[in-house]
């Protein structure tokens, strides 16, 4: 933790000296000590590249030439082009994005009336959604008139169709299925039927006396025909 606290203070100089007295409690020394192994980056490149050695024994001359360095002054100006640029991450929940967006709106447009803003927090944070599916939904079917009720559209949407995809992917169907290892009784049984009549059918038409031309009736073939001598 202390780690990360160095090194983020020593990328943001801005109020360096009295965040860190007051939390550790430290002397200028012990300051310039902890502080020095943590500058990484291109702070590090610029303090142990670029700066005498004198300024690096001073923590005073240290955190003075940092702060001319990276100092960042925000204006309404700069806010309102961060509003502007400012969208989704991959990753990154909405309710967050919304989040950052409010704050980011808030520096940048502080005298603008209520529908104004409700208006153009709604139109960025449509804009810089990831997901167009989404974006399209709740823009063209929900038309939220604020940026809370289109946090809650795109969490809903979101919510539902991970529903409808779990229950097309995991719920079987509720069709009966037969396979061939067990066939249908009343198929089998059917087609019993159908195969004795068939074969009643065959039999009476071998058994069917044939006329002949005199109207005598022959019945097939005499197998003992007698024989005179």
């Amino acid at each position: 933790m202390l780690k990360n606290a160095l090194r983020s203070v020593s990328l943001s100089p801005l109020g360096m000296d009295s965040k860190i007295r007051s939390k550790y409690s430290w002397e200028k020394g012990d300051k310039l000590d902890n502080l020095l192994p943590m500058i990484e980056g291109q702070a590090g490149e610029f303090v142990f590249a670029q700066l005498p050695t004198e300024v690096l024994s001073d923590y005073h001359g240290l955190t003075t030439e940092l702060t001319k360095r990276y100092r960042v002054i925000e204006t309404s100006r700069s806010f309102a082009a961060k509003f502007c640029r400012r969208n989704q991450k991959h990753g990154e929940k909405a309710e967050y994005h919304a989040a950052k967006l409010k704050c980011i709106y808030d520096n940048a447009h502080r005298q603008r009336d209520r529908n104004t803003r409700d208006e153009d927090l709604v139109r960025r944070f449509l804009d810089g959604l990831v997901d167009q599916e989404v974006k399209f939904e709740v823009e063209y079917h929900k038309e939220p008139m604020n940026i809370d009720e289109a946090v809650f559209h795109v969490l809903n949407f979101i919510q539902t169709r991970s529903g409808s995809k779990y229950f097309r992917e995991y719920n079987p169907s509720t069709r009966r299925a037969y396979t061939t290892d067990e066939p249908d009784d009343e198929f089998s049984e059917g087609r019993e039927t159908e195969r004795a009549a068939c074969r009643v059918v065959t039999d009476e038409k071998r058994c069917k006396p044939i006329m002949s031309e005199n109207g005598e009736r022959n019945i097939g073939k005499q197998h003992n025909k007698k024989t005179v001598i």
